[in-house]
């Protein structure tokens, strides 16, 4: 499983809009390209406000094929699950083709996390108050991996 970088959640009014974004297979995770910090486009668009604040969550961010999942029910539009401290949220994508067809959809995933503040703190990625940057895989233990699977198993229902 290739491991790809995630973004400390930003403050809603301090982010940008979004631009072109890594996909990822079922499991994966990853971030928007511009990131969070003092990235150049953040710069340009508010230089009075060049660092991103830290909203108090990491965001784990996928795309999973309809036919790994082998879900029962597709949303229709963004559904939500979970509470204040761990939000799950899916959406239905078109197929790597294009399709609508059920069995070749994708759904779009993305879970707010607020319980690892100290893996992006220990890692530096969050100083104060501050998304300094992008969590690297190499700063991501294995164990983190095993938790967040075992942890999504008991948060949240099986598709």
């Amino acid at each position: 499983m290739a491991r790809l970088p995630v973004a400390a959640g930003t403050r809603a009014d301090q982010r940008l809009r979004p631009g072109p974004h890594l996909r990822t297979g079922l499991g994966n995770a990853a971030q928007d390209t511009h990131g969070p910090g003092r990235s150049t486009v953040r710069r340009h668009i508010a230089p009075g406000h060049p660092d991103a604040t830290f909203a108090g969550y990491v965001i784990w961010i996928g795309i999973a094929e309809e036919s790994a999942i082998g879900a029962r029910l597709w949303p229709q539009d963004v559904a939500f699950l979970g509470d204040n401290d761990n939000t799950l949220l899916g959406y239905p994508l078109p197929g790597a083709n294009g399709s609508l067809a059920p069995g070749s959809r994708r759904l779009g995933w993305a879970w707010y996390d607020s319980s690892r503040n100290g893996l992006l703190r220990s890692g530096g990625s969050v100083t104060g108050s501050v998304a300094r940057h992008s969590l690297m895989p190499a700063g991501i233990p294995n164990a983190t991996f095993r938790e967040l699977a075992a942890e999504a198993r008991e948060l949240f229902p099986s598709p």
